[in-house]
């Protein structure tokens, strides 16, 4: 069974000033998603963190009184202990290659970090604030992790779902197209893809004010279970209550169905599973289908429901799903 020990302190206050390397993230992902006692921990700890404003501006004042000092002490070792000049040429180097180091880490995590998911299955990002990222096939997440904690910020694409735990921290912003989505404590799913007619966001739990370029001035406000349209062309439409049972089901594998038509649950599963369906008679597009089907992916839900309806499922050879 593998272990997972305890981040030391030093090592997440460089995780929340966005200055650790991929490896070192690595490190406290795992040891935060391997007990939720763990993320208990990690999110009193932030609070002791957040509760000491200053302090890293204290210890960067600190730092020539602490050089001088230093100064001061070697100067007064008795000429015979003197240091000789290649150990201060040695320290000297050493010097220059932590700081030039500890440069070009701040200037790598000061850039615009991707990521894309480009595999079947879904994928999890926790950002440095802890607020947990579940990206579906196809979509894309950018965010800078220098300076996150003091203005959380991120961009996505595709279909997103984001969780938002710590009610202490500040809240984070969202932009997807020409609209900036800003949510404290809560969660909600963005479905928005660059050239399409439209994008949805769906509040699962808390609120989320939502602003667009169009209309910086105006803000939309939306609660749990409202959801939010919006167009390119136009900017804020609608905030009105979601109709959408299936709106999740990328991410809960849970699909509820009350008198769905073939046609609309393949509308359902084009648009947020990736699959495209062909009818050989449009007829069975009319087709109903009730019930709840748990654990099952887009693909074995189609394939019980046709199976069900006496219907038959085939991959054409431009991999697209037959009906027939």
């Amino acid at each position: 069974m593998e272990v997972h020990h305890r981040p030391s302190d030093a090592l997440l206050a460089r995780y929340l000033a966005g200055e650790v390397t991929d490896a070192e993230e690595h490190v406290i992902l795992s040891w935060l998603t391997a007990s939720p006692a763990h993320e208990e921990e990690f999110q009193a700890w932030i609070r002791t963190w957040n509760q000491a404003p200053g302090l890293a501006q204290r210890l960067e004042e600190a730092k020539p009184d602490a050089w001088n000092a230093l100064i001061t002490e070697l100067d007064a070792v008795p000429p015979r202990k003197q240091i000789p000049r290649w150990l201060w040429g040695l320290a000297a180097s050493l010097l220059l290659c932590a700081v030039l180091g500890g440069w070009l880490l701040h200037r790598m995590n000061g850039l615009p970090r991707e990521v894309y998911n480009t595999e079947a299955e879904i994928m999890a990002v926790r950002l440095p604030d802890s607020t947990l990222v579940w990206l579906n096939q196809g979509a894309k997440l950018v965010y800078t992790r220098s300076g996150f904690l003091e203005n959380p910020e991120a961009w996505v694409e595709g279909e997103v779902f984001i969780e938002k735990p710590y009610q202490h921290s500040s809240p984070i912003r969202v932009h997807y197209g020409e609209t900036v989505a800003q949510s404290g404590p809560g969660s909600f799913h963005v479905h928005y893809r660059p050239g399409n007619s439209e994008a949805l966001l769906t509040v699962f739990d808390g609120s989320v004010s939502l602003t667009d370029s169009h209309e910086p001035d105006i803000t939309l406000t939306a609660y749990t279970e409202e959801k939010v349209t919006t167009r390119p062309d136009y900017g804020l439409v609608s905030v009105e209550p979601n109709d959408d049972p299936n709106y999740l089901a990328w991410k809960t594998r849970l699909f509820v169905l009350d008198q769905l038509s073939l046609g609309q649950l393949a509308q359902i599963l084009e648009r947020n599973h990736g699959l495209h369906l062909k009818f050989a008679d449009s007829t069975d597009r009319y087709l109903q289908v009730s019930g709840v089907y748990e654990n099952v992916s887009g693909r074995e839900l189609l394939e019980q429901v046709t199976a069900l309806l006496g219907e038959s499922l085939s991959t054409t050879d431009d991999n697209v799903l037959l009906i027939q």
